[in-house]
């Protein structure tokens, strides 16, 4: 298999790219510079996918602003799109991942689809190392680095990204979504501090933040009720201690004792734990009424 230059530009880069790429062959309108930003920060610098869209753009003659409009509607079309005299690839993004992909272990496969259903932000290493199976999640990230599917970076070291647009894709074709989402929260949760009360656990909360949310965002508290209800405390406490954001930390207190109530019952320590916690936050806020009960 040809190996392609899936590199990500900065920001000027892309722009400078796209404009260059779609020249005199679509209309100029009042937005266009804005557009173009937009663009570059959608397609987030990947050389690939800003290729693809200067070649369409060019084809078609659009504008910035049409092209985001049909990109965000019709993503999973636009995405397989490829024309062999007009782009300097010689696959569409959508066809050269799913190449990649049908060549992934069974293993690499299984750590993607877990990836794809977190946030594109940095991931730290250490965090598949917690793991139970450390090793095969190990040899699963060598080969998906191989393959470009995740990116390892210089800044801050020893963390990687894997792309937004691969992490849709994969979720887009994903079977046993719920499946992935759940080995995800147990992935993250494993290496999560227990609680969020406690400042020296604060700069961990801040790595998995926006993890926490895009899989809290998937789920209803399904998957390992155990794991969930672990990480959904953990952070509601980081909310609630760290940022003061009682309203956030509150909807997740109350998802995970509803949860723990159900599978555990109402006496079980775990849910009992929900409930001091759920009381704690309400008493904080000054609603009295509402934590007395607890």
């Amino acid at each position: 298999m040809e190996e392609l230059d899936l590199h990500v530009l900065e920001e000027g880069d892309a722009i400078e790219l796209l404009i260059e790429r779609t020249g005199n062959k679509r209309p100029k309108i009042e937005t266009d510079a804005a557009d173009v930003k937009r663009l570059a920060w959608e397609l987030d610098g990947l050389a690939l996918a800003l290729e693809q869209a200067g070649a369409y753009i060019a084809e078609r003659h659009l504008s910035f602003a049409k092209y985001l409009e049909r990109f965000q509607a019709r993503k999973a079309e636009v995405l397989t799109w490829f024309d062999e005299q007009k782009m300097r690839y010689p696959a569409s993004v959508a066809v050269t991942w799913q190449a990649s992909f049908e060549q992934l272990s069974a293993a690499a496969r299984g750590l993607l689809a877990q990836l794809s259903c977190l946030a594109p932000d940095p991931v730290p290493v250490v965090m598949l190392e917690a793991a139970e199976e450390s090793q095969s999640l190990e040899d699963a990230l060598v080969e998906l680095t191989r393959y470009s599917l995740v990116r390892m970076l210089a800044q801050p070291p020893d963390m990687f990204t894997v792309h937004r647009l691969v992490q849709e894709i994969v979720r887009e074709r994903l079977e046993g979504r719920d499946e992935a989402c759940a080995g995800a929260v147990k992935m993250v949760a494993v290496w999560a501090p227990s609680g969020g009360q406690d400042i020296s656990t604060w700069e961990k909360w801040e790595i998995l933040a926006p993890h926490c949310e895009k899989l809290f965002s998937q789920t209803d508290a399904g998957g390992d009720i155990g794991w969930t209800s672990f990480l959904m405390d953990g952070y509601a406490g980081f909310l609630q201690f760290r940022k003061g954001d009682y309203d956030a930390a509150e909807p997740l207190f109350r998802r995970a004792l509803e949860a723990r109530e159900r599978v555990f019952g109402a006496e079980h320590p775990s849910t009992l734990t929900s409930v001091n916690n759920l009381a704690s936050l309400l008493q904080s806020k000054g609603d009295y009424e509402a934590a007395e009960p607890f």
